[in-house]
């Protein structure tokens, strides 16, 4: 005679439960890694277009002078320089290099000049193309004060 009891688990029950605990609990584990790469790469962004809008602003004072083409794609001594984390120049330890380019957009009785600023992370400097969304651009007048 076979007796029933109604108290308790299943064998079964019990590990079907652990796998459905422990799918969760990756789940959950994939997610906060996701959340985590997502901020750390915002934060990346948000310092570059800081670090490179602070270089355009600190060359958007007349008087201008053009310097060379390839300025944003190469780290060329008279526009380049390398700052750390906190965009303060340094040489010993660098975060970045920011690259900037001055070129004159028209002429005429107030010429109009392009000031572009990049920002590289000192790790990726050997690519030639800046990070997406890590450059500033302004425009200025000459005769602007």
């Amino acid at each position: 005679m076979r007796i029933a009891s109604s108290c308790g688990f299943t064998l079964v029950e019990a590990l079907v439960a652990l796998v459905l605990v422990v799918g969760g609990v990756l789940a959950l584990v994939q997610l906060a890694q996701q959340i985590t790469d997502t901020v750390t790469g915002s934060r990346r962004h948000l310092v570059g277009a800081w670090l490179a809008d602070a270089a355009v602003a600190s060359r958007a004072r007349p008087p201008f002078s053009p310097t060379p083409s390839d300025c944003l794609q190469h780290d060329v001594g008279a526009c380049a320089d390398t700052v750390d984390g906190f965009g303060r120049p340094t040489a010993s330890d660098p975060a970045y290099v920011r690259r900037w380019r001055v070129a004159r957009v028209s002429a005429g009785p107030t010429p109009v000049w392009s000031i572009a600023a990049c920002l590289v992370p000192v790790r990726h400097r050997a690519t030639v193309a800046p990070a997406p969304g890590a450059c500033a651009v302004r425009l200025a007048h000459e005769a602007w004060p």
